[in-house]
């Protein structure tokens, strides 16, 4: 089969599809612990998330935990945003140039009630070509270092690849999605966010979808 030309990066076609959800503010999620080999994990269970050609998603975390209910309906889109901050180095602080950063927000509603949403928003890096086993191995190496989850390991050994400009839409890569998760309700014409910590998503650009686990539930769209 011939491969499908993906026009420049970024653009939806890239970012529609199944997405592994690696950690979460609770830890590594099922399907990652699964690729880690930790046993007693449920083979039917899954966290993946879909991003579907019309905005919507599918599948995701189980958000009902009473009646095991994933969102009730989804919604999804990527953005590019200036961001000029500064950084700490050898405890000199300095400032940084304006960096145009690629962004992914999701957001799930959440039943039953449906007046809360769970945002997911982070930064998009792209780099050349890692495996599952690989970036499982990473977390566990994580794992081992700190009492929280998290992607700073992964992100330093990718650092370089994810930055790397000459990444042609042929070559096998990788997209990757690290930020921030909160609870965002409505009330009295204002929005108020929980935040529940951080998050990261990966997505391979040439995955195979049969070697991802993931539910599907009819498309539903809700009103932002």
């Amino acid at each position: 089969n011939k491969k499908r030309k993906l026009p420049p990066y970024p653009s939806d076609e890239h970012f529609v599809g199944i997405w592994r959800l690696q950690s979460t503010p609770g830890g590594p999620s099922i399907d990652e612990q699964r690729l880690m080999g930790v046993m007693g994990i449920d083979p039917d269970a899954s966290e993946n998330i879909v991003l579907r050609v019309d905005g919507t998603t599918a599948g995701g975390p189980i958000l009902d935990v009473e009646n095991q209910h994933r969102a009730a309906g989804g919604t999804w889109k990527f953005f590019q945003a200036q961001w000029v901050g500064s950084s700490t180095s050898d405890n000199n602080t300095k400032p940084d140039e304006s960096l145009l950063q690629t962004r992914l927000r999701i957001r799930l509603l959440i039943p039953p009630s449906k007046d809360k949403v769970l945002v997911l928003e982070g930064e998009v890096n792209r780099g050349g070509f890692v495996t599952p086993e690989t970036i499982s191995q990473d977390n566990v190496e994580q794992l081992r270092k700190t009492s929280s989850f998290g992607m700073n390991v992964l992100m330093e050994g990718n650092e370089q690849r994810a930055t790397q400009p000459n990444i042609s839409d042929d070559e096998q890569a990788f997209l990757q999605c690290s930020g921030e998760m909160w609870v965002e309700t409505s009330a009295g014409g204002k929005k108020k966010r929980s935040k529940l910590g951080q998050f990261s998503l990966i997505k391979h650009e040439e995955r195979d979808p049969s070697q991802y686990q993931y539910t599907i539930l009819p498309p539903q769209r809700y009103q932002d």
